[in-house]
This record gives C-alpha cells, structure tokens and sequence, in this order.
C-alpha cells in the first residue's frame, strides 16, 4: 500500500484530466501543462497504481478498467478538496440565517463599500443600515443588537435596490 504522504495530489489532478479528455495533448492544455509533462506523470500514475492506467490509440487513449474504476471516486476526491479550501461565499442580498445566541453583529469588510439594507429579526424590523466605507477603511461592526436572554432568532438583510453591499457576515453573540 502506497504511503499517502508522498503521493502528488498534482498527479491525481493529471489523471482526472486524462480520464476526462482521453487525449495527451488536450489533458495538458487543459492543465497548462505541455504534452511531456503529462506523460511523465502519467508514468508516475502508472508506478503509483500498478496499471497501465490506459493505452494508446489512433484517436488518444483508453482507460484501462483499473483507470474506470478510479474515476468516480477520483472526481469526488477531488471535489472534497475543492471544497475544503474554498472560500465560502457570503451574499448580502440573499442573507438569511437563524441562530441561537444573546445578540448579533453585522460585520462590513475593508474596502469601499456603498449602499443600504434593512435588518429584520424574528420578522420584525430593527433597523437600516447604510453602507458607506471608502478604500483602506478597516472592519468594523454596522449594527447590533442583543437581548437579555439566549434564544433562537432569525436575522434576514433586505438589500437597497441601488448601490453595493459587502459584508464580511454575521457574528453571534453567545
């Protein structure tokens, strides 16, 4: 069994392209790899998994069914991994979430800002918020609002129709 600690996630990137374009070429450019580059990872794929992996053809190549049965696990591995790195995105205009605390806090981001929102918790209006930040402004709080009392509350942001809302995103107060 391969020690997991020196296989290249590079390679296994590589190979999902392979299984995708079945062609060399194309898995490189796809990649922004050249053509050896690629077929000497696909050397190394070939050592890391005791296969030949795929065979050459006149239109590209096959995968072999070792190589079809790791596809599928593959692109979900590979997903898993997009997913774990990437940034979660947080939308003002759509911005709703339910939680359970003593208070909230919106929080803006640094950097120019424009616009207005309304805040409502529990259905209930508690406030307008306007947005006015400019470049090398830092983080700061842009509304609160707290009880004596945890619970569970829903806040929801209703966007302005004019202007730019960023947000950095909710905080609770626990």
């Amino acid at each position: 069994m391969p020690d997991i600690r020196r296989i290249d996630l590079n390679l296994l990137v590589a190979l999902d392209a392979l299984l995708d374009e079945r062609n060399v070429t194309r898995a490189a450019a796809r990649l922004g790899y050249t053509q050896p580059t690629i077929s000497g990872m696909l050397g190394r794929l070939r050592d890391l998994f005791g296969d030949p992996l795929f065979v050459r053809t006149q239109r590209g190549v096959l995968p072999t069914p070792r190589a079809q049965a790791v596809a599928l696990p593959l692109k979900q591995l590979l997903a898993d991994g997009r997913r774990l790195v990437e940034r979660e995105t947080f939308d003002p205009a759509s911005a709703r979430t339910t939680f359970t605390g003593r208070g909230v806090a919106i929080i803006a981001p640094v950097g120019p800002t424009r616009g207005r929102a309304t805040v409502y918790v529990d259905g209930v209006y508690r406030g307008t918020v306007n947005f006015r930040a400019s470049a090398g402004a830092s983080r700061r709080v842009m509304f609160s609002t707290a009880w004596t009392t945890a619970g569970t509350h829903t806040i929801e942001l209703r966007v302005g129709t004019t202007g730019r809302v960023d947000l950095d995103g909710f905080v609770i107060l626990r």
